[in-house]
């Protein structure tokens, strides 16, 4: 009975220590949304600036485009632990701030 309570107990920690040790390792993950607006900016740099401050967010990732005047999509890398940390960047907020008037929400484009 006591190896039985051992080996449980020595399973428990290794997978403990494992979930633990997830939220250490930093893993990339590749963000394209987009959404559509009634009226924007001239200029999307503002935008750029304020998502490459963002916690976890790769500058050099950021890519801003407009589609058909009506539309705006952003693909970025953010590097996050296993918990998804840093959170996703609240984009439609500042979007909002910047001068967007959004017609939707953003919406994965994958």
């Amino acid at each position: 009975m006591r190896s039985i309570v051992k080996t449980v107990s020595g399973i428990l920690c290794v997978v403990l220590i494992g979930v633990f040790a997830l939220s250490f390792i930093p893993a990339s993950r590749i963000y394209s949304v987009e959404t559509t607006f009634t009226s924007a900016p001239a200029s999307d740099e503002e935008l750029h600036k304020w998502l490459a401050d963002q916690p976890g967010v790769v500058e050099h990732t950021i890519h801003l485009n407009r589609r058909d005047n009506q539309r705006i999509g952003l693909t970025f890398v953010i590097s996050q632990n296993s918990w998804k940390r840093p959170a996703f960047p609240d984009i439609e907020s500042q979007c909002s701030v910047l001068g967007y008037e959004l017609s939707g929400a953003f919406t994965d484009v994958r």
